[in-house]
């Protein structure tokens, strides 16, 4: 289980960040597995049906099989490539405009899902897992710095990229939020080597407005927590010079560029995907269904911005719009569920604080559209992991609570009772009643 768990989190990092739908035949094969294993499990299948997360994907994961089954029943496609649509489109009907997009989807969701079932009823460790993820999200934080520092133009220095990349994913916010999401997690174990590696990382692939407005509140938010229990005077003077020159180069960078963009000329692409979903409310579109039906609502203009940059950059209205009412009610509680779950188990303060940042994030861009970002927010936000334990040193200087210094009770001597007595002999339960009793009987005289 735990083994197929690491392998759909490193395999997805690796494979282009998932988003070469071809290569996520494994991670849903393996996500299959991960299922089956805990429904054969009689102890585990009991505990799984009284989970109500697992109602909640099975309800979900249905509406996306039957938005691919339903591709292309009121669309049609051209030798070009172009898509045509239907003139009556019925609402009250799962479907979807594209099979493989319809898919795609499937292979995003379903492993999803399957890390938070395994998560919650296989018993897995979660330090072992924290320091699988870590590790692999060290290595390919190197080799991501190393592909930029060389100033490769191909991805493992034999795949062309035109675009500009980082590591393995090929829009570089994704890959801001993939790293920004492993230091809150190296913080919240104390690993301070690594969280420095990964703000490195989130500093050279997101070298623009809206990653740095995530990374820097985020060093701050995070490491003030920190600097407050670490002694080390190095060590605070490293972070306040790594916050100084970061926010010195924000300051640098926004003086260039203008925010306007992110936050004033995407607000008319939330506006046209919500009136789709008002076309349909209830189904939705299917996945990646909002880049077809912008005709319906926008304006010639929108509809050419809309058609090069198909994502929304709103994760929520995107979702609301493939997936109706059903979908997004079925993902919210499930969110629900999981933020509940990590309040009552004291979750990380460091965790908690980038999951908030990676989500508002979400608002204004699109990370959840990259599986790999997916897979990892998905999996923080399941293991709910408290801070890390005290090493002996700090456990020999901890002094103990004023409660556990108290004296211990007496211990408690339990009487015997009247059965016991019973037992033992008669001379001792009717002692003699004067000192004239011949104690030689019963002994054996050696005759002469």
């Amino acid at each position: 289980m735990e083994t197929c768990l690491y392998l759909i989190i490193g395999y997805t990092s690796w494979a282009f960040a998932g988003h070469v739908p071809a290569l996520l035949f494994p991670v849903v094969g393996l996500a299959v597995i991960m299922l089956i294993m805990l429904l054969r499990d009689r102890g585990r299948r009991a505990e799984l049906l009284r989970d109500p997360v697992f109602y909640l994907a099975a309800v979900f994961l249905t509406l996306l099989l039957l938005q691919w089954i339903n591709a292309g029943l009121y669309s049609s496609a051209d030798p070009d490539g172009r898509v045509w649509l239907g003139r009556d489109i019925p609402t009250c009907i799962p479907f979807s405009v594209v099979g493989w997009e319809a898919w795609e989807m499937i292979a995003w969701f379903l492993p999803a899902f399957a890390i938070i079932l395994a998560v919650r009823h296989a018993y897995i460790n979660p330090s072992r897992l924290i320091r699988v993820v870590l590790i692999n999200g060290a290595a390919l934080a190197v080799v991501g710095i190393i592909q930029e520092l060389c100033k490769a133009h191909a991805m493992f220095w034999f795949i062309p990229f035109s675009k500009r990349f980082f590591a393995t994913f090929q829009y570089e916010n994704s890959a801001g939020d993939y790293f920004f999401l492993l230091f809150c997690l190296a913080m919240s174990r104390r690993q301070l080597v690594l969280a420095a590696l990964f703000a490195w990382a989130v500093w050279l692939a997101g070298c623009n407005a809206t990653t740095i407005m995530l990374l820097i509140p985020g060093l701050i938010l995070v490491s003030l927590p920190m600097l407050i229990k670490i002694k080390s005077k190095k060590l605070v003077i490293i972070f306040c010079c790594l916050a100084g020159a970061l926010g010195g180069a924000t300051g640098l960078w926004l003086s260039d560029k203008t925010i306007s963009y992110a936050l004033a000329d995407r607000w008319w692409q939330i506006i046209v995907n919500f009136k789709v979903w008002q076309q349909f409310p209830i189904f939705g579109t299917g996945g990646w269904g909002c880049r077809y039906f912008p005709s319906l609502v926008a304006t010639m203009d929108q509809q050419a911005l809309l058609a090069a940059a198909p994502n929304n950059h709103c994760d929520p209205v995107q979702f609301l719009a493939e997936f109706g009412l059903i979908g997004t009610a079925c993902l919210a509680g499930t969110l629900v569920i999981l933020i509940r779950t990590a309040w009552r188990n004291h979750a990380s303060i460091a965790i908690a604080i980038g999951l908030t940042l990676v989500f508002i994030h979400s608002t204004f861009d699109c990370p959840f559209r990259s599986p790999a970002v997916l897979f990892l927010w998905i999996t923080m936000l399941t293991i709910s992991t408290p801070p890390a334990p005290l090493t002996q040193k700090k456990m020999k200087n901890r002094s103990l609570p004023p409660i556990l210094n108290t004296i211990p009770a007496p211990k408690m001597v339990r009487p015997r009772t009247e059965e016991k007595r019973s037992n033992h002999c008669d001379l001792c339960k009717n002692p003699p009643e004067s000192d004239q009793t011949d104690y030689s009987v019963g002994f054996r005289v050696k005759s002469s």
